[in-house]
């Protein structure tokens, strides 16, 4: 798989996370923030985006790389804080004894290789 898929890939779902984030009735499934603040969902949901679009702009366009890069990193950093926000700070892990960890673990795991390939697609750019 080309890079380039990857960037058409990340650059679709952070636009449509950003979408759901910004509208107040749409669930946004594994990926909400788990804290019931509007004002932090529309912040995220602006980020993811801008992101969104600026990837996927610059499919087509020639810009420059270091600002896309940037960008990347800067939504990188808020996938992070997403992550920490909402599976250990409002949504705590489970027991470890609990059949519900094995879920927890799932969500932590795809938001892992979300985040991984945020990183691919930003070094990509240098």
């Amino acid at each position: 798989m080309s890079i380039k898929i990857l960037k058409i890939f990340v650059g679709i779902f952070f636009l449509l996370l950003g979408i759901t984030g910004i509208i107040p009735y749409v669930d946004e499934s594994i990926f909400s923030l788990n804290n019931r603040s509007l004002t932090l969902e529309i912040i995220f949901g602006v980020v993811e985006i801008i992101c969104g679009l600026i990837i996927l702009l610059n499919l087509f366009s020639v810009k420059n790389y270091k600002s896309v890069a940037n960008a990347c990193i800067v939504v990188l950093i808020f996938w992070v804080a997403r992550i920490i926000l909402s599976n250990f700070i409002w949504g705590y892990p489970p027991n470890i004894n609990s059949p519900r960890i094995f879920s927890w673990a799932l969500v932590i795991s795809t938001e892992a290789v979300i985040a991984a390939s945020v990183w691919v697609v930003a070094r990509s750019y240098k």
